[in-house]
């Protein structure tokens, strides 16, 4: 995916703008991984509910038996099938079915890698804006204990 964690990467300068334009970018990137993620699962789940109900077409069509009558709904209208050609339909529809819920399973777990990845590089990132702020409060303690 394009804007991985590379992306996330330190910022070569201290410069606290640089560092909050950084980081709003990871938090971007972070927000859309997570609705991208969302999305990948959504059709995974609506294949594998498709390759359920598949399978109890299958299982209705092999207990109906050879000399029973087969319907198919191809648009508004019941058109007469062979069984043998009904059968041949749906495990077509399953050798479909079974390569994208791999190839979106597979997705899955490479955007939830991406996605951890970009969490720490914002965990780091909000360390070291903290530490910065920390360094910051202390020095500004200093130079008024100074002036007094």
């Amino acid at each position: 995916a394009a804007g991985g964690a590379s992306s996330s990467a330190k910022p070569t300068t201290l410069d606290p703008q640089a560092m909050l334009e950084r980081y709003q970018k990871d938090v971007d990137r972070f927000q859309q991984l997570q609705r991208e993620m969302q999305q990948t699962g959504a059709d995974s789940q609506r294949l594998q509910t498709q390759r359920t109900e598949i399978g109890m077409v299958r299982k209705e069509l092999e207990l109906a038996g050879d000399d029973c009558t087969v319907y198919k709904l191809v648009g508004p209208v019941l058109v007469k099938q062979e069984q043998s050609e009904a059968l041949d339909t749906v495990d077509k529809r399953v050798a479909f079915i079974e390569p994208e819920i791999k190839r979106l399973e597979k997705k899955f777990v490479e955007q939830q890698k991406e996605l951890d990845a970009t969490k720490r590089a914002l965990q780091q990132q909000q360390m070291l804006m903290q530490a910065m702020a920390q360094q910051q409060q202390q020095h500004q303690q200093q130079q008024q204990q100074q002036q007094q």
